[in-house]
């Protein structure tokens, strides 16, 4: 395997232990905004760097122009990212948990009452 599917292995592995359902897992930006518009998730985990042309943010603003969905960016070039929820590589049950946390908390007060 690669580096980026051990890691996302890894990803889905702690989003499934932190008690959450995984509906699809991708490498692809566009393949990304396709399963988000067609599965409509309560939140998305992207990676800034994706195979395809589209980057995670790219792919990320794609997807909440059509989806009120939340969404953590994941990357080992953290400080680069000018998003709100970022988890930096490599990540933690703890710190992967509190980003999850922060982008639903966010997605639920923007939602219309």
């Amino acid at each position: 395997m690669e580096d980026e599917a051990l890691i996302a292995e890894d990803l889905r592995r702690l989003v499934v232990l932190l008690g959450y359902a995984v509906v699809a897992v991708t490498d692809s930006g566009e393949e990304a905004v396709q399963q988000a518009r067609e599965l409509r998730p309560d939140l998305v985990l992207l990676d800034f760097k994706l195979r395809g042309s589209m980057n995670g943010v790219e792919a990320g603003a794609l997807i909440q122009q059509s989806v009120a969905t939340a969404v953590v960016y994941v990357s080992a070039n953290a400080d680069v990212l000018q998003q709100p929820h970022v988890v930096r590589k490599p990540f933690s049950k703890a710190t992967l948990s509190r980003g999850i946390t922060a982008a639903l908390a966010d997605r639920q007060n923007r939602l219309p009452v």
